[in-house]
């Protein structure tokens, strides 16, 4: 795409893909959105690494339990990003596709500082409050710290 085909307004939109309901609702509105302003799509999963290091010193899992479990994870990641990928093709929309490890937010606000990106899309879960769980808080630090807009698509 050249630069005279992107929108001035968001070049370069980030996906989070976490598999859910709502996250396949962010999917199809970012791809929307993007196929609308001509900008750049780029789809995350992020495999939560810190919580898995926490069960390790807890003592919950053992290493090689660790070490399998996120492997299972990083697989289901990839699954979820190539479904992305084929609806990406259907909507006639190019997408670059990552995996990245780490606490939701650190990770996805030092993505967005380090490749220019101009918003976020996010799908948002439904919920009580008091019953939340470690991605509802990491999203809500997120939304706190991030720079840029954020799109949360329920």
């Amino acid at each position: 795409m050249s630069e005279q085909q992107t929108s001035a307004f968001l070049k370069r939109v980030l996906l989070v893909v976490d598999g859910s309901k709502e996250s396949e609702q962010a999917t199809a509105f970012a791809l929307r959105l993007v196929a609308n302003l001509q900008s750049e799509l780029i789809a995350t999963y992020i495999v939560d690494t810190a919580t898995l290091d926490y069960l390790l010193q807890m003592r919950i899992f053992v290493s090689e339990e660790r070490e399998e479990f996120e492997s299972s994870i990083n697989m289901k990641g990839q699954a979820y990003l190539e479904r992305t990928k084929r609806l990406a093709k259907a909507a006639n929309v190019d997408i670059q596709t990552e995996v990245l490890r780490g606490r939701l937010n650190q990770v996805v606000l030092n993505y967005v500082r380090n490749h220019q990106i101009d918003a976020i899309v996010i799908g948002g879960r439904r919920g009580l409050y008091h019953d939340k769980d470690v991605f509802t808080v990491e999203r809500e630090l997120l939304l706190e710290l991030a720079d840029v807009p954020i799109f949360v698509i329920k």
